[in-house]
């Protein structure tokens, strides 16, 4: 690693009267700039570092006609010593810096200081837009002529900083790489603030004058931008649309990139329409479904798609928004569409097992009960009741008398039959109806018979002959069949 000898020192030393800024000159050089990329959205930036041999005492490979950036007084690294190495970039603001990381060789590594970075920005004031990260290294001896300790090649990775509404950074990239040195008479001060005083030189190379400057850099980037929105009722699939842009400004191909989604709609699951996509540039829509179960509580969710590609992976992710409403219900009769099976037709409001559909309708089976006397007349009612009414239905009794009800319990009374004589041949009929209800008529006639003391006896124990019919739901008039699920109902 270049280090800062006794022989520079004294050089920048005596400079201190002739130069206004002697923390800014010494012996080191940047010998070349890289920029490359192993993926869209991660750029390396760096180079190699050398230690000056302007009078090419130890060779010719870092002297001021072969380097791409000299040091400020061209003043030679002729002397053995120990120090850290200073490297400062002047990067967009929201570029992802490392917090370390460790020279090509791996022989020094290097750590983000935030007082390196302060005294950049002091000296060089950045513009709008962008700010320095710092990074000291750890202690290294130097050697002069020595190949090993004479260059320093680093490429930390930053990454791309991110764009209004996830769009990619179109570039170019706007960077400067400055490096300094800090020389130790011993290692405990490798901890210390960097001070920018000699002999520290917190900017060696490139010269004073070329700092401001920046250098540009062509790079690929691609983004997840924000998708569509969606509504879906409960029991439906809401689906999304996320737009992927690349830009690949910085000639890397088509890329592969990996999808996955997520969402925060209780216990649903989200899936892109695809696991994998190849990137060109341009924009690639993605969809992205999520089914939205019965009972999910209404409101907004959101969904986000990840993109994925490079390894170490470098991810890019956009978010929409799912309303989440009630369940459908087509016919309106507060049954979900999943599960009503009459979704097309309201249930009205008889809908006695809550499947939705009309009915079944509960069928009226009311019996007669009463006391009687069988004369050669006929006979003659002493009680008369009907048993098994719905409370709430209407009874009409028709025949010898009329009378109309409304039943209160199970029983009805047939108080105005009491004594009436109903001759052979003749009846009365009981209809009883109601909402939601297939009615019922019975028809109570009493049947022919003789007038002999044995025939009397036996029509008594059964003086009429009954017949039962329905009535469908909402009919007035009985019918040979009624179903209890008509298609509509009241």
């Amino acid at each position: 690693m270049p280090s800062l000898p006794p022989a520079c020192r004294r050089a920048i030393l005596a400079s201190l009267v002739a130069v206004a800024t002697p923390a800014l000159t010494g012996c080191l050089s940047i010998k070349a700039h890289t920029v490359s990329q192993r993926a869209p959205g991660v750029v390396e930036l760096g180079g190699i570092v050398c230690a000056s041999d302007y009078d090419l005492t130890h060779g010719s490979r870092c002297r001021r006609s072969n380097v791409a950036e000299p040091d400020e007084l061209r003043i030679d690294a002729d002397q053995s010593g120990q120090g850290q190495l200073l490297v400062g970039f002047r990067v967009p603001d929201g570029t992802g810096a490392p917090a370390t990381f460790a020279s090509d060789l791996e022989d020094v590594t290097f750590s983000r200081s935030e007082t390196y970075m302060q005294a950049l920005a002091t000296r060089f004031l950045p513009p709008a837009g962008q700010h320095w990260e710092g990074y000291v290294s750890t202690v290294k001896s130097f050697e002069p002529g020595v190949a090993a300790d004479a260059t320093t090649s680093v490429h930390p990775e930053f990454t791309l900083p991110p764009q209004p509404d996830g769009a990619p950074f179109s570039g170019p990239l706007p960077w400067r790489m400055v490096v300094g040195f800090r020389r130790l008479p011993d290692v405990g001060g490798a901890g210390a603030p960097v001070v920018c005083t000699a002999p520290t030189l917190c900017v060696d190379a490139p010269e004073v004058e070329r700092v401001p400057t920046a250098l540009q850099a062509p790079v690929s980037d691609f983004g997840v931008l924000p998708g569509t929105g969606a509504t879906a009722p409960q029991t439906t699939t809401a689906t999304v649309s996320f737009p992927l842009s690349y830009s690949d400004s910085g000639n890397l191909g088509a890329r592969d990139v990996a999808l996955a989604a997520t969402t925060d709609v209780p216990g649903a699951t989200a899936t892109p329409s695809a696991t994998s996509v190849q990137l060109a540039p341009g924009t690639t829509s993605i969809d992205v479904s999520v089914p939205v179960a019965l009972g999910t509580p209404p409101g907004t969710y959101s969904v986000q798609l990840s993109a994925s590609t490079g390894l170490p992976a470098v991810t890019r992710s956009g978010k929409a928004t799912i309303t989440v409403a009630g369940p459908p219900d087509g016919d309106a009769d507060g049954i979900a569409d999943p599960s009503d099976r009459c979704p097309g037709v309201a249930r009205g409001r008889f809908d006695a097992d809550a499947d939705g559909c009309v009915g079944p309708y509960a069928r009226i089976a009311a019996t007669t009960s009463g006391t009687w006397a069988v004369g050669a007349k006929g006979v003659r009612i002493g009680r008369m009741r009907l048993k098994g009414v719905p409370a709430g239905a209407r009874v009409a009794l028709r025949g010898r008398v009329r009378q109309t009800l409304t039943a209160g319990a199970a029983r009805v009374d047939f108080k105005r039959l009491r004594g009436k004589l109903i001759k052979r041949g003749k009846g009365f009929t009981a209809t009883v109806t109601g909402p939601g209800l297939v009615g019922q008529r019975l028809t109570l006639r009493v049947k022919r018979f003789g007038t002999g003391d044995r025939e009397l006896e036996r029509i008594a124990r059964r003086p009429f002959k009954t017949t039962r019919r329905c009535i469908p739901v909402g009919a007035p008039v009985p019918a040979a069949t009624c179903t209890a699920t008509p298609p509509t109902g009241p």
